[in-house]
């Protein structure tokens, strides 16, 4: 049995890790040096080897390590790094009592990683996990708790998903309203960028089922806040930049304002500069930038235009993987505008 100065020694141990792994994480956020986040990880395995069983401590340290990994899978793609997080997560449910307050956390972070694991694998049976741990964080927290937008943020994503995989219009109603919740608990801009884009891609995708203008115009004025929350040089914003990009283009074809044609164009271009050439989302980017100056070249007829866009869709094309979906279209569109290059 261990004295009650060894007890008091591992404790501090534990509490070093774990402030020592948080400094690290900390620096990696302001240099995204990934032997920060190594040492993270490092530090608060440690600590979590330190805790006992049935320490009243363990589901929080299990929580932490599973955030940590879930940062390192997020910019290193390590599947393990995601395997891992679920196991703490589900760890830290299963050793949490029942009425504490952390309960609601845990089943949100395990929901998260579910739909991450989702993505890649397709497996229903982590989306349909998701989504009930979601519900059950939200079922546990009170109506003021400052976490409850979030909880509602992330019910909204995984039902979003849900809808997109089997195109259940319920699904799609009952996201945007999660969100329009989440929102009205915190008015904008202090919602959050991720909300906004969330709730502007959702918009966006009732417009087209719709054609309601209304919603429309609600995606875009959603697209611009988020777009004032991000940093000029942040992979968001490149996102937020793209979609921006196509809900504008959708409105000029109604309008036929070049004025949105332009601001197109414009947020296309952006998005295409700030992204890395390695970035796997760089295709998109490309190729959303052909399409909205293939709207323009057939006003203009410019040919230096017609060059522009068989290159954006040449360079599109080169960097979608061989077994993409998206790979027919890009080639039909390259097709189309060199066809239209040899009659002009």
């Amino acid at each position: 049995m261990r004295g009650p100065s060894c007890i008091v020694f591992t404790h501090q141990l534990q509490t070093d890790g774990v402030l020592a792994g948080n400094v690290h994480l900390d620096k990696y956020h302001l240099w995204y040096k990934s032997d920060d986040i190594d040492q993270a990880v490092d530090l608060l395995s440690q600590a979590l080897r330190l805790v006992r069983r049935k320490a009243q401590n363990r589901n929080s340290v299990l929580n932490d390590l599973g955030t940590i990994l879930m940062e390192r899978f997020n910019h290193q793609g390590s599947e393990a790094d995601l395997k891992k997080a679920i196991e703490c997560y589900e760890e830290a449910i299963y050793i949490t009592p029942k009425n504490s307050s952390e309960l609601p956390k845990h089943f949100a972070n395990l929901g998260s990683a579910l739909i991450e694991r989702f993505t890649p694998t397709k497996n229903f049976n982590d989306l349909t996990r998701a989504i009930g741990y979601y519900r059950k964080a939200l079922t546990l927290t009170v109506p003021e708790s400052p976490l409850r937008a979030e909880f509602l943020k992330g019910l909204g994503d995984a039902l979003f998903t849900h809808y997109n995989q089997t195109n259940r219009h319920a699904l799609l109603e009952e996201a945007l309203a999660l969100w329009q919740q989440a929102v009205d608990l915190n008015p904008l801009p202090s919602s959050g960028a991720a909300l906004l884009i969330s709730f502007s891609n959702g918009m966006h995708t009732r417009y087209k089922l719709s054609n309601k203008l209304t919603d429309l115009e609600t995606a875009i004025q959603l697209g611009y806040r988020a777009l004032d929350l991000i940093p000029k040089r942040s992979q968001r914003r490149a996102v937020v930049l793209g979609n921006l990009g196509d809900s504008l283009r959708d409105r000029y074809m109604v309008s036929g304002n070049f004025v949105d044609l332009e601001e197109a164009i414009r947020c296309c271009q952006e998005a295409v500069d700030i992204t890395p050439e390695k970035s796997p989302d760089l295709a998109n980017y490309l190729a959303n930038l052909a399409s909205c100056l293939s709207a323009r070249y057939h006003s203009t007829g410019s040919l230096t235009e017609l060059e522009r866009i068989i290159e954006c869709f040449q360079q599109a094309l080169k960097l979608t993987p061989m077994k993409s979906i998206q790979r027919a279209s890009r080639l039909n569109n390259l097709g189309n505008a060199l066809m239209i290059a040899t009659h002009t």
